[in-house]
């Protein structure tokens, strides 16, 4: 009797053991582990009669899916009317590969959030929707993470979670695919209904992960994916484009950067090759998008301009609105991080969305974002500073030109290399040129560096 009673005994420990190894790195509060119900399902749930304190880290699907949720480590439920409440913890499983749409890029339209289709709004006189001009090829399952108490599969997903603190979701794909490229990207949808989006993420190509913050309330479905096109104005080596394919790449691949001419360009120029300049709208956006800041709410605004959800974000001929839609969080985002002051107008403060950054304003923003040492000037016209950009800058006394706000910005951002002059191949000298504009090429190139040197892509 005896002897039976210690084989259950065991069988029933060896049970917990294997039934323990879907998840890992684990320390927990009070609560069950559970199968998850449901057909296709291939994980197990954390359940919780209270919030899920304590949960750091949650390894799961043979350790091809790993959250960390950061050190505050909470799940708290929020039910529309009551908050901090109890959660039930977390579900994380595998769907099928029919969640995908197939290899063709044409079949993504309509559900995937960097396609355009003929359902775009109309844009200006001489506007055309682009078609897609890229492929999209999955490299990972599907995983939808939700809250336990909407399973099984088919629930509402959406169900009001958030975490405490910034949490991050990494996940494993396919080892035969390299990022040689840049081209490798998480997507994300909050449910089946929604579009996938691109998540700015950290690829790590040796392995083979990548690294992404925990979107939106953190539930929904993921995938990692490899996203390709070649666009005219490299395929076509447009001279004064050309170069700048690895960072515009880079940041579209990532979802930061958005293409927004048709006929396969990406958006770098127009039909007589002539360069798009930067927007303010674009470039608050991309910063925000590429730094991942929490969006601040309309509530929060301080600029007369971004009142109203008309506001046109319309510039050379090209119609922002549609493809920044949330611009003006953006920059009201921008603003509370302290990226950008904005413009006074008489007694208001605008941010001018429209508006083309010029490259002593880029220089500016760049800096902020990048938190370089900036060197203030004590007097603007006998300054180390000023000696410094004599230095760099003396091509018919171009660094008189800089503003004098903007050249202690400008001395960081070249010492930091993030920005440089254009040479004159007779004097051999350089000029920064700080009141031209920034083209989109230029803005890819700052921005993709900023963000590599952070680690945030």
């Amino acid at each position: 009797m005896k002897l039976k009673f210690f084989g259950i005994l065991l069988v029933s420990l060896l049970a917990v053991v294997l039934f323990s190894v879907g998840v890992s790195s684990v320390s927990v509060a009070e609560g069950v582990y559970l199968p998850i119900p449901g057909a296709g399902v291939s994980e197990y749930v954390y359940s919780s009669t209270s919030a899920t304190k304590g949960l750091a880290k949650l390894s799961a699907i043979s350790k091809n899916v790993e959250i960390n949720f950061g050190k505050d480590n909470y799940l708290l439920y929020n039910d529309g009317v009551n908050t901090n409440v109890s959660g039930s913890g977390i579900g994380v499983f595998v769907r099928g590969q029919t969640e995908f749409p197939t290899n063709d890029s044409s079949s993504w339209n309509g559900c995937f959030s960097q396609s355009r289709n003929t359902s775009a709004p109309a844009g200006p006189a001489g506007y055309v929707n682009h078609k897609n001009d890229w492929i999209v090829k999955p490299l990972s399952p599907v995983y939808t993470i939700i809250p336990a108490s909407t399973l099984p599969a088919g629930g509402t997903w959406d169900a009001g979670y958030s975490t405490t603190s910034p949490s991050a979701i990494t996940l494993k794909y396919n080892s035969d695919m390299s990022d040689l490229f840049d081209t490798v990207s998480m997507l994300y949808r909050v449910n089946d209904s929604s579009e996938w989006e691109v998540l700015p993420a950290v690829v790590n190509s040796s392995s083979k992960t990548v690294t992404a913050t925990f979107a939106k309330d953190g539930f929904g479905s993921y995938c990692v994916a490899n996203i390709d096109s070649d666009f005219n104005e490299f395929s076509l080596k447009i001279e004064s484009v050309n170069w700048s394919q690895q960072y515009v790449q880079s940041l579209w691949n990532k979802g930061i950067m958005s293409q927004t001419r048709d006929g396969g360009y990406f958006g770098l120029v127009d039909g007589a090759n002539n360069e798009y300049n930067t927007t303010r709208g674009e470039f608050a956006s991309m910063l925000v998008k590429g730094m991942r800041l929490p969006l601040a709410g309309l509530d929060d605004n301080i600029f007369s301009d971004v009142q109203s959800a008309d506001v046109s974000l319309l510039a050379d001929g090209v119609n922002y609105n549609y493809y920044y839609p949330k611009w003006r969080e953006y920059a009201c985002t921008a603003a509370n991080y302290g990226l950008f002051n904005g413009i006074r107008n008489g007694a208001s403060l605008e941010f001018q969305p429209t508006a083309p950054v010029t490259r002593e304003q880029a220089a500016a923003l760049i800096a902020r974002a990048a938190k370089l040492k900036v060197d203030y000037m004590d007097d603007p016209d006998n300054d180390k500073v000023l000696a410094a950009l004599k230095k760099m800058y003396a091509d018919n006394d171009d660094y008189l030109n800089i503003s004098v706000w903007a050249r202690p910005y400008v001395l960081a951002v070249s010492k930091a290399k993030y920005m440089t002059g254009t040479l004159n191949t007779t004097t051999k000298k350089y000029s920064f040129n700080p009141a031209e504009p920034i083209t989109r090429a230029e803005t890819a190139k700052i921005i993709q560096k900023l963000l590599k040197n952070k680690k945030l892509i």
